[in-house]
């Protein structure tokens, strides 16, 4: 009987692996482009949806210094009965697409410094042409 070469044997392992290695590289490129998975610089408010900010956002999970790393610097701040609240809106006018829109946030923090809750609303108009 003929011997077959130990690479051929392990042929069906190394390409799983290559097909994984593919695989992995893929979803890391994919996820990296949407707004809720960034983790380097600010986020346009205008570009989020309700499901972004929930992905981002989880309530005594996230915490404050990384809210200030998506959204930037809060436009006000608050505080009552031992909560922190900051605040945020956005904008926006488009005359060649004919849209234009106002989106708040309000992040409510606890005094551990992380999401208690949050209210996001975005008010997003078309201009009909």
């Amino acid at each position: 009987m003929r011997r077959i070469s130990k690479w051929y044997q392990d042929f069906p392992i190394k390409a799983l692996l290559v097909c994984l290695c593919f695989w992995l590289t893929a979803c890391a490129s994919t996820s990296a482009n949407s707004p809720a998975q960034t983790s380097a610089g600010p986020v346009t408010l205008a570009s989020l949806t309700q499901q972004d900010v929930e992905r981002l956002l989880i309530r005594g999970r996230t915490m404050q210094h990384q809210v200030a790393q998506w959204f930037g610097r809060p436009q006000g701040v608050s505080e009552n009965g031992g909560y922190q609240f900051w605040n945020y809106t956005e904008s926006y006018r488009d005359l060649d697409a004919g849209k234009s829109g106002l989106v708040t946030l309000t992040v409510v923090f606890d005094s551990n410094r992380l999401v208690a809750d949050y209210d996001f609303q975005a008010n997003r108009y078309t201009q009909r042409k």
